[in-house]
């Protein structure tokens, strides 16, 4: 199938559970320096995130064709993720195929039927177009990505914290379900995370992920943000760095001991993390409840 593929998931000791990708367009409308759409497009695009973009060769009846498919194999129900390869809500002002913003097509789409769910990932604050739909429905799931102010500064994510928070507790009173993800946390910075968490106790589950760096945006993209960055990392694998395990897990552990705190009871799960660390938090890796699972 196109437009619905399966991640596999990674291999311990790092636990990242498989899950399916609906691939409707890729890119974004931001231009976060640490994006490894910038890495997966780099021959195309010159190490710029890519801007929506419609795969070739592809048709709205190819899309809607791809899904009855895959609803006919697949008899568990299953997440299938939007945002994997763009952001879910980048396409909002462009018509999908002739048939609208992408997001109410593939809500509608979604609610005929009663055993799959499609998640919606975002950095945006683009949600008109599912205001505007009169009745939510249980097979959609709204994922916004939080950082830190300082963060959202520093990385160059786009400057609208406040409405996507804003917009992740509109569409939870409206009746949708809402998740978030604290996502890439830089944890040499981990106190002014403080001031974020307080806002997030409404969401059903949140994520927490370290950032991780691909080397082949070092020599293209924002040199001095990755002098700051690299030298407090460390190589993991051929050209990927990540920050210490010990300064993540605390980082994590820091910042699940302000949600609860601050009174959230929802679920906790981590994201791309070595298996050790969710059991120092005391977090079920055997079952994880991350954000792009059910």
């Amino acid at each position: 199938m196109k437009f619905i593929q399966k991640f596999s998931g990674m291999k311990p000791p790092i636990i990242c559970p498989s899950f399916w990708k609906l691939q409707g367009f890729y890119g974004c409308l931001g231009q976060c320096k640490y994006c490894y759409l910038r890495a997966t497009y780099i021959r195309l695009h010159g190490g710029d995130v890519p801007r929506p973009t419609l795969y070739t060769k592809s048709s709205l009846d190819m899309f809607t064709r791809d899904f009855a498919k895959f609803c006919q194999r697949e008899k568990d129900s299953q997440l299938l993720n939007s945002g994997e390869l763009g952001d879910s809500f980048a396409m909002e002002d462009k018509w999908f195929h002739g048939a609208g913003p992408f997001s109410r097509f593939v809500i509608e789409m979604f609610r005929k039927q009663a055993m799959h769910k499609v998640l919606f990932l975002t950095k945006l604050s683009i949600i008109d177009n599912v205001l505007d739909i009169t009745t939510p429905t249980e097979q959609a799931v709204f994922s916004f990505s939080f950082n830190s102010p300082e963060a959202v500064e520093k990385c160059g994510e786009p400057n609208n914290l406040a409405w996507r928070i804003q917009c992740s507790r509109k569409l939870k009173e409206l009746g949708w379900h809402v998740r978030g993800r604290i996502d890439p946390i830089l944890p040499f910075m981990v106190d002014d995370y403080r001031s974020l968490i307080p806002q997030l106790t409404h969401l059903e589950r949140i994520t927490l992920g370290s950032l991780r760096i691909n080397n082949r945006l070092l020599p293209k993209t924002y040199p001095t943000f990755w002098k700051e960055i690299v030298p407090k990392m460390h190589d993991i694998a051929p050209g990927v760095y990540r920050f210490p395990i010990d300064d993540d897990c605390k980082a994590f552990k820091t910042i699940i001991g302000w949600l609860r705190d601050a009174g959230f009871k929802g679920e906790i799960g981590l994201c791309k993390e070595h298996f050790g660390v969710w059991e120092e938090l005391k977090l079920d890796w055997k079952n994880p409840k991350c954000n792009c699972v059910l």
